[in-house]
C-alpha cells in the first residue's frame, strides 16, 4: 500500500517520513537555512495525520537536522546526524564521575519575562512569564556550575517548594511533568563580571556553555536551561548511538 510518496510496511508512519524527509535533506531537495514544508503540508502531501508528522519532526530536531519554531516551521540546521545519547542531570553526571555535588539557590524562584531563545524554545507568546530559577553547583566544596531555568507557566509550581527542592527532575516528576527526552547544544563562551563573582573566578575565564530545552512525553517543552560549566577540570564523556536505524 502507498501512503502519499511513502510505502507502508512494518515501519510505523512517522519512521517512514522521518527516513524520507532526512533522505530529501540529504540529496540537497532542503538545503541548510531552507525551510520544511508546513505541518500541515506535509499532512496533505504524505496523507497522514498530526501525531506522526509531529513525531518524525521532532525526531529530526532531536537528532540536529532541523530547528523547529513555534508558528513559523522548521528550518534546516545541518545535513549530517547528530547521534543521541542518554538524557542525565549534570549533578548526577558529575556524582558519577566521584565529585562531590551540592547545591545553592542565588535567588529565590520568580516570575519573570525569559529571553527570546528561551521563549522560542518554549513555545511561549510576547509578555508572557515563566518561572525563573537560579542555581549554582559546588563541586568538591568549590563553586563550578551556573545555571538558569526557565519553567514553562503550565507547570503547577509551588515557588517555595521548589527552592528546596533537592533535585528539579525530581520536583518536575512530582508536578507531573516529568521531562522524557531533551535536546541540548554544547559551546564556548567566557563568563561575564558578575558569573565571574559567583563562580569566585576572573572575568573573561572560559567556560562550556549548555543549553537545554526539556520535553515530556507528549512532546510538550516544559524547561529551558542554560549552564555555565567552569572549563577548568571539565571534560565529555558520551556513549553515542544513532536514533535512526
Amino acid at each position: 500500500m502507498t501512503v502519499g510518496r511513502l510505502t507502508a510496511n512494518a515501519s510505523p508512519l512517522y519512521s517512514a517520513l522521518r527516513a524520507d524527509l532526512l533522505r530529501r535533506i540529504r540529496v540537497g531537495e532542503f538545503g541548510v537555512g531552507e525551510w520544511l514544508p508546513s505541518e500541515s503540508e506535509l499532512q496533505k502531501e504524505y496523507a497522514m495525520s498530526q501525531t506522526p508528522v509531529r513525531r518524525a519532526l521532532t525526531e529530526l530536531e532531536q537528532a540536529g537536522m532541523i530547528r523547529r519554531h513555534q508558528g513559523r516551521g522548521s528550518v534546516v540546521t545541518s545535513q549530517e546526524i547528530v547521534a543521541t545519547t542518554r538524557m542525565i542531570g549534570l549533578g548526577s553526571e558529575l556524582r558519577e564521575r566521584g565529585h562531590e555535588v551540592s547545591v545553592r539557590v542565588l535567588a529565590e524562584p520568580e516570575l519573570a519575562p525569559p529571553p527570546e531563545a528561551a521563549a522560542t524554545a518554549l513555545g511561549l507568546e510576547p509578555d508572557v512569564t515563566a518561572v525563573r530559577l537560579d542555581r549554582m553547583f559546588l563541586v568538591d566544596g568549590s563553586p563550578g556550575v551556573l545555571f538558569r531555568h526557565y519553567l514553562a507557566p503550565s507547570i503547577p509550581i509551588q515557588l517555595g517548594q521548589l527552592a528546596q527542592a533537592p533535585s528539579l527532575y525530581t520536583y518536575l516528576s512530582e508536578c507531573g511533568a516529568s521531562p522524557a527526552w531533551a535536546h541540548e547544544s554544547v559551546s564556548a563562551g567566557a563568563l561575564d563580571q558578575d558569573q565571574a563573582d559567583l563562580l569566585e573566578q576572573s572575568a573573561g575565564t572560559p567556560v562550556l556553555i549548555r543549553e537545554r530545552t526539556s520535553y515530556a512525553a507528549d512532546d510538550t517543552p516544559i524547561e529551558y536551561a542554560t549552564y555555565w560549566i567552569c572549563a577548568q577540570g571539565y571534560s565529555m564523556a558520551l556513549h553515542l548511538q544513532s536514533i535512526f536505524k
